[in-house]
């Protein structure tokens, strides 16, 4: 909320004429000085200042409401972004949901970036077609946003007779491609206006670890500020989101754990704090059942497998509101499981990618489908690649 213009808080037209003159544009400019450096910079009394950092302190500051209040204010929202599959808009109630974000998770070539153009598809449609009828912030961090593709997937949904519908979505969407985080970072916190005049309905991100991945080393500190920068990331988009009532989607990438790291690849502190707890697991089972030594050794090897997750860590997860992944399972099965959200049950449904976006081609329920161990933090993403060579060497 720091970072909402003064411009948008129906401030005194000359007050602000004189901050911006100063460089004071956002209620951080205003409230990160003293009343005495306000006086001075902006010719204001101290009455004047005082008053106004009041008015800003109160506009930014959170309020509190009853259940009531926020079912009412929902009611006047639009509360999901259906995605057309009807099998998945019904496990989540009614599609992606808005005023958070919601992770599509999965290994390359899974279909993340068909997702989002299909989804920036949907928000675009007029409303006679159950779309939102406004526009998508599609961010391409990865060059791998497709304007042939995403007219084809309109096209399908529309015919051929709806040529004004589809130019109507091709205008709507508006794509950037920052090239590092700080940029991307920039960009969002200046989004405000974008949204307002664009009438923005969803914002896309893909991906969101290509970035932070690319610029952070392994070191303990790089991983730090990595953290920090996706905690900020974070903070700004589930503040645009709930400001506005509009989803966010974002996908992120998978990373390899366990002895790969051995090959040189994944990252070394989470490598190593994950093999010494299995190690101690192991140990401590083979106490238990009366094991040797050896035996607990070869226990915690077995236990050491390589198998892909989710990357950016716990802290990230913890971030987002909905976690979708997406698997590849082998012989062309592509699975999307919910396994992450305060309103749906975990799901499993098998989709294909088709001309005209993503197609739910099979449904299966929990108990039919294995979910693998672990949470939706450390849960092993299946891959049509085997992993489980990688294993410890003597």
């Amino acid at each position: 909320m720091a970072s909402r213009k003064l411009i948008r808080m129906d401030l005194d037209t000359e007050v602000l004429h004189k901050l911006a003159m100063r460089n004071i544009h956002t209620a951080k400019d205003l409230l990160s000085r003293t009343e005495l450096e306000l006086v001075e910079c902006a010719d204001l009394s101290f009455e004047c200042i005082r008053a106004l950092l009041r008015q800003v302190s109160v506009r930014i500051c959170p309020s509190s409401a009853d259940l009531l209040q926020v079912m009412q204010r929902r009611r006047q929202l639009t509360t999901f972004l259906p995605t057309h599959l009807a099998a998945l808009d019904d496990v989540l109630r009614g599609g992606i949901p808005t005023q958070g974000i919601t992770e599509m998770v999965g290994p390359a070539g899974i279909g993340k970036t068909q997702w989002c153009q299909m989804l920036a598809v949907t928000a675009a449609m007029p409303r006679r077609l159950n779309g939102l009828e406004g526009g998508v912030v599609y961010i391409d961090t990865e060059s791998r946003f497709s304007t042939n593709r995403l007219l084809q997937i309109a096209a399908c949904k529309y015919g051929q007779s709806e040529a004004a519908d589809r130019e109507r979505i091709a205008e709507s969407v508006m794509v950037l491609s920052p090239k590092t985080t700080a940029e991307l970072l920039e960009r969002l916190k200046s989004m405000e206006t974008v949204i307002i005049e664009r009438r923005v309905k969803l914002i896309l991100l893909d991906s969101v670890a290509a970035l932070p991945r690319a610029e952070y080393g392994s070191g303990k500190e790089a991983i730090v500020q990595r953290q920090e920068a996706l905690g900020q990331l974070a903070s700004t988009l589930k503040a645009l989101a709930e400001a506005f009532g509009i989803p966010v989607v974002v996908t992120n990438q998978v990373t390899t754990t366990g002895w790969k790291q051995q090959r040189g690849q994944g990252d070394t502190a989470e490598f190593a704090f994950q093999q010494s707890e299995r190690e101690a697991e192991a140990r401590a089972a083979s106490l238990a059942n009366d094991l040797d030594e050896e035996s607990a050794m070869v226990s915690a090897a077995a236990m050491s497998e390589s198998h892909l997750t989710a990357a950016l860590g716990t802290k990230w997860a913890h971030c987002v509101n909905t976690r979708l992944v997406l698997e590849d399972s082998g012989l062309g099965a592509r699975t999307v499981k919910v396994v992450k959200s305060p309103a749906a049950r975990m799901a499993a449904l098998q989709y294909a990618i088709t001309n005209k976006g993503i197609e739910l081609v099979a449904v299966d329920s929990l108990g039919q489908r294995g979910y693998g161990s672990g949470d939706a933090v450390t849960m092993p993403i299946a891959n049509s690649r085997n992993l489980t060579s990688f294993t410890a060497q003597p």
